[in-house]
């Protein structure tokens, strides 16, 4: 797996894991364009921002009706924000590429960096590193790249400088839309209430599924109607200790 190749598929892994559910960023990042099937292309019709002091919310138009969201919106746009909040967790993913089936997992602890992993069905491995403002990356060998000064290196750096850095995460549009439908919540034998629902991305219908536990989620999954190109995102020790390894760390004796 080359340089071009694996460096977009592990650093579009990390991003989603942190934020692909509303990207916080404006622009796209040139060298690794984030997954949209999270993102919401629907607008937030409805949703005002909060009155800021010494202004006054722009009045409903005469005679408009405004519909109602479902309760179970709300909730989950709230356990989005709890998870946006974290200090810290680790996520395992499970995807489709061109490749085959692609599995990642990433220890995130704010303030001080990220490390992630990717491998795919073929056995092509990488890895990335962000420690501090240096990031590293390698791919199937025991070498690792300094990117740091390099162009790819600055923009990964400026994508998640942010969520690693900033002392309380900002908001970000919330991925589920005002049009989701949802389709039931019950309770999954993993012990998470489960939300199911469906909406559309770029007029294509997804359902969704995220399980909740003591007020964040534990899984996120997304997948085509007919169970097709699933994705889904396993979450844990969120707010809890977490070990960041990190290629500056010496070598372990073994």
């Amino acid at each position: 797996m080359s340089f071009s190749r694996s460096f977009p598929l592990v650093v579009s892994f990390a991003a989603l894991t942190l934020f692909g559910f509303g990207c916080k960023k404006a622009q796209p990042l040139a060298v690794a364009p984030l997954p949209s099937l999270f993102a919401s292309s629907t607008p937030m019709v409805g949703v005002l921002p909060s009155p800021r002091a010494g202004t006054t919310s722009a009045p409903t138009p005469q005679g408009a009706v405004r519909k109602a969201l479902a309760p179970e919106i709300g909730i989950l746009r709230q356990i989005m924000r709890n998870l946006e909040q974290a200090t810290s967790f680790h996520a395992g993913l499970a995807m489709q590429t061109a490749e085959g089936t692609a599995n990642g997992r990433i220890a995130f602890v704010r303030a001080k960096g990220l490390h992630g992993t990717m491998h795919t069905s073929s056995g092509e491995f990488a890895e990335l590193a962000l420690i501090g403002d240096q990031i590293f990356f390698r791919s199937g060998t025991s070498t690792w790249d300094n990117l740091t000064n390099l162009p790819e290196g600055e923009e990964v750096k400026g994508l998640f400088q942010d969520a690693l850095f900033a002392s309380e995460a900002s908001s970000t549009t919330p991925f589920i839309s005002n049009s989701a439908k949802i389709e039931s919540t019950t309770q999954d034998p993993s012990g998470c209430t489960l939300y199911t629902f469906t909406q559309s991305i770029s007029s294509v219908k997804r359902r969704y599924k995220i399980c909740v536990k003591n007020s964040l989620p534990t899984f996120i999954s997304s997948a085509l109607i007919d169970g097709t190109d699933e994705m889904k995102i396993t979450y844990s020790d969120v707010n809890q200790p977490v070990d960041l390894e990190s290629p500056l760390d010496p070598p372990k004796k073994k």
